[in-house]
């Protein structure tokens, strides 16, 4: 940032405040425009809109950088906003057009873009959070100040996910921020019928850190943030950070809202973000004019964001199968099913050979692999771009896994020279990594169906040779 940073730890000077301002007052007309498609049935299915909630979304990613994570909610447009996507392609996206950041197969609750560190919005309550916790767990076996953050709404502590992956995370001393938007709704019931312990006294529970915050007031959650973000760079564990606000329209699109008052709504506008940012700009000397200029020239910007979506064709019904994993072996049935200029299978080969002679540090994921090998152990540098991978052309690694590409099929020369990209040295926290791999290794001697496995030593954990595709370390 080039702003006039104050003089504690995280500030927010005016160059900053003003890019605060301009990035909510995106997100604001992004919703109202959503809201407005939706009304002219030109988006499908349900939406899940964060008017009067810019605050949290935009405080909460500004001291993040490109490569590190957010996870969000079904109310997530904010969230990758304030990550870095831009309006047009994610327009595109709510009305399904092929032009959109999942090309039109995700919509409202599924965008993303892992090459800016957004792993998803998800229409699963509280599926974000364990996610988070994945990855900051490759953030921390990777050694490179990574952070990662769970945005999640009030409703979401009540599931199972949220005790295991806060759990987990102060086990392992993770560097995660737990981000919780508190609308004071689960849907359509107030928060004091769901809870009977605030989450103070849950963080205690778990041991960790616990922050509470003006969700409404920008420069506040982005002060926060940024002492937060910088204490889990160097080191420190877990927070669970409480945003107090409120979204002004209801659950979805249509919702009647029979379950608050309209009084209750009009106190809320009383504390919009976007008053009390402009306050805070006349406070530091910035003139009206200025916020006004933003509203104009954010509205021509959205103005032509919806233009350029609705110019994005449908997919074609050819398509239907890219980007699907058959689970047939049959390279006839896979044939049939995929367009010929995208054979991802094919990719995987070139790109494989392209990371063991570039990369000069790795590390290995373990996923589930079909018995035709079409996903397996992972390995690359974030960050850098793959050649030539079917019709996408150069890709970002990340679009095709955050830590990498399979190694299916690599020689055991190729395998060999895995095991010399370089170790790091044992990090106590994952004692159990050594205990899981014995186990692991007792269990493959004994299962004949499997054959031999060859194990070669990776930063972060171990890679089976041949049986690449059955855990994750």
């Amino acid at each position: 940032m080039t702003g006039q940073a104050s003089d504690r730890p995280g500030g927010v000077g005016a160059d900053e405040l003003t890019e605060l301002y301009r990035r909510m007052v995106r997100i604001r007309h992004f919703e109202q425009g959503a809201s407005r498609l939706y009304a002219a049935k030109e988006i499908p299915g349900f939406l899940h809109l964060s008017i009067g909630q810019e605050a949290t979304a935009v405080g909460g990613c500004w001291h993040l950088r490109r490569d590190d994570d957010i996870t969000s909610t079904h109310r997530g447009h904010g969230h990758c906003l304030a990550k870095g996507l831009t309006p047009a392609p994610m327009f595109a996206e709510l009305m399904g057009r092929a032009g959109g950041t999942c090309h039109g197969r995700g919509g409202s609750m599924h965008i993303a873009d892992p090459a800016l560190g957004v792993l998803g919005a998800n229409g699963i309550v509280g599926a974000g959070l364990p996610i988070a916790v994945g990855a900051a767990t490759a953030a921390q076996l990777r050694g490179d100040g990574g952070v990662a953050v769970s945005f999640f709404g009030d409703g979401a502590v009540a599931q199972g996910m949220f005790h295991e992956a806060v759990n987990l995370a102060a086990v392992w001393d993770l560097p995660v921020i737990f981000f919780c938007e508190n609308n004071h709704y689960s849907e359509f019931s107030r928060e004091e019928d769901q809870h009977r312990a605030g989450l103070a006294a849950r963080a205690a529970g778990y041991g960790v850190r616990y922050e509470a915050v003006d969700g409404n007031d920008v420069v506040a959650v982005a002060e926060l943030m940024g002492r937060l973000v910088t204490g889990l760079r160097e080191g420190a564990g877990p927070v669970l950070v409480e945003a107090d606000t409120y979204r002004w329209h209801g659950h979805y699109e249509g919702d009647p809202l029979r379950y608050r008052s309209d009084q209750e709504l009009e106190r809320w506008k009383l504390r919009d973000p976007l008053t009390i940012a402009r306050a805070r700009m006349a406070g530091l000397g910035l003139p009206a004019e200025l916020a006004e200029q933003i509203d104009h020239e954010v509205a021509a910007e959205i103005e032509g964001a919806v233009d350029a979506a609705r110019r994005s064709p449908f997919p074609e019904p050819e398509s239907l199968f890219d980007y699907v994993w058959v689970e047939e072996d049959d390279d006839r049935a896979v044939a049939a099913r995929r367009r010929p200029d995208f054979p991802p299978r094919a990719a995987v080969p070139a790109a494989d050979a392209y990371w063991l002679s570039h990369a000069s540090a790795g590390h290995v994921a373990r996923i589930r692999a079909s018995a035709g090998g079409r996903v397996s152990g992972l390995l690359a540098r974030p960050g850098r771009l793959v050649p030539g991978v079917g019709q996408l052309g150069p890709v970002p690694v990340e679009h095709l896994v955050r830590l990498g590409l399979s190694l299916v099929g690599a020689p055991q020369p190729a395998l060999d020279r895995v095991g010399a990209l370089g170790e790091r040295p044992a990090d106590p926290r994952h004692q159990h990594l050594g205990q899981q791999r014995e186990h692991d290794q007792e269990r493959d001697r004994a299962d004949d169906q499997l054959g031999p496995v060859r194990h070669q030593r990776v930063r972060g954990g171990w890679c089976g040779g041949q049986d690449l595709g059955r855990h994750l370390y």
